[in-house]
């Protein structure tokens, strides 16, 4: 006698999935103990510039940067703050300064699925504590 086949047919395997479209992602502000993410607009581009001016080695892995003026990086920042996919969220410590983003892309409400990409972090934001709770948030 052979063994039935593995798995059983129409065998519950989990719980059930919630099969309703996901929602995309929005302008929410989510706060932490060392800082906050927001949505990114233009009004980050200035500080954000300050942690970013000269610091080239930061966009390697980017398809865009680094910027050799604070007008191309402000045009960059508005454009990027006006996507729906990818979009972009500033990384901001307790004073307010904006010293990275990341992304949400490839973005599928009927999948349920997203990616977290598109990551620039300043000198000042890398290896800090706000880096790891930015991702946790």
């Amino acid at each position: 006698m052979s063994a039935p086949p593995h798995p059983v047919p129409r065998q519950p395997v989990g719980a059930p999935v919630d099969d309703r479209p996901a929602a995309p992602p929005g302008p929410v502000t989510l706060t932490g103990r060392y800082g906050c993410v927001e949505k990114l607009t233009p009004a980050h581009a200035a500080s954000l510039w300050e942690a970013v001016e000269g610091q080239d080695a930061i966009w390697t892995y980017m398809s865009h940067g680094p910027f050799s003026t604070a007008a191309d990086f402000f045009a960059w920042v508005d454009e990027r703050a006006k996507f729906a996919d990818p979009y972009a969220y500033a990384i901001l410590d307790p004073a307010g300064r904006c010293l990275g983003t990341a992304s949400l892309l490839n973005i599928r409400p009927a999948m349920r699925t997203i990616e977290v990409g598109q990551i620039v972090y300043s000198p000042a934001l890398q290896r800090t504590p706000l880096a790891t709770e930015a991702q946790y948030l």
